[in-house]
């Protein structure tokens, strides 16, 4: 059971960080490499204008973007091609090389880039992956937007101004 909690928690986490779009941007190295390898890491926008509550909880879903890598299929962030040998699995004998060459090339799992926007979630039962609004109506000067997770009960994040946060509370479900 504690294997199975470990991959719960790590899929609902992968999944619910979010933050407010441009608070990180990608790095300067990073920009000269082509998109289709991909980004793995960020840093922290310092030049980052901080959007008004009303931008923040706008029904497009725009102005958030997932921070962390997505969970694949395969149960990774990153893909591994099981068909592949490693260096320790070179004894395998010539029977098990022959079997495998009948096996069908595998199709290399891809899951969404870095800082992607959540309205680009699928939705869920029918509804989209995220519900915002502001935590009151009648002082909107004091008010903080928030996000509720369709697609995971109990994961909510918050923002307002340059602070934000993500918070799970739930049973996994």
């Amino acid at each position: 059971e504690i294997n199975y909690l470990r991959a719960q928690i790590a899929r609902i986490s992968a999944g619910t960080h979010i933050s407010p779009i441009d608070y990180f941007k990608f790095e300067e190295e990073d920009e000269d490499e082509s998109m289709a390898e991909g980004r793995d890491s960020y840093t922290l926008n310092v030049e980052f204008e901080p959007l008004q509550v009303e931008e923040l909880v706008e029904p497009s879903l725009m102005n958030w973007v997932h921070h962390v890598q997505h969970i694949l299929p395969q149960g990774r962030c990153v893909w591994v091609n099981p068909a592949v040998k490693g260096e320790a699995e070179d004894f395998e004998d010539e029977e098990e090389e022959e079997e495998e060459e009948g096996l069908e090339e595998i199709q290399q799992e891809e899951g969404p880039p870095l800082l992607t926007p959540i309205s680009q979630d699928y939705d869920v039962d029918g509804l989209p992956a995220w519900s915002a609004a502001r935590t009151s109506d009648l002082v909107p000067r004091y008010a903080v937007a928030f996000l509720r997770s369709n697609a995971w009960p109990g994961a909510y994040a918050f923002g307002v101004d340059k602070k934000f946060e993500n918070v799970y509370i739930g049973w996994g479900q």
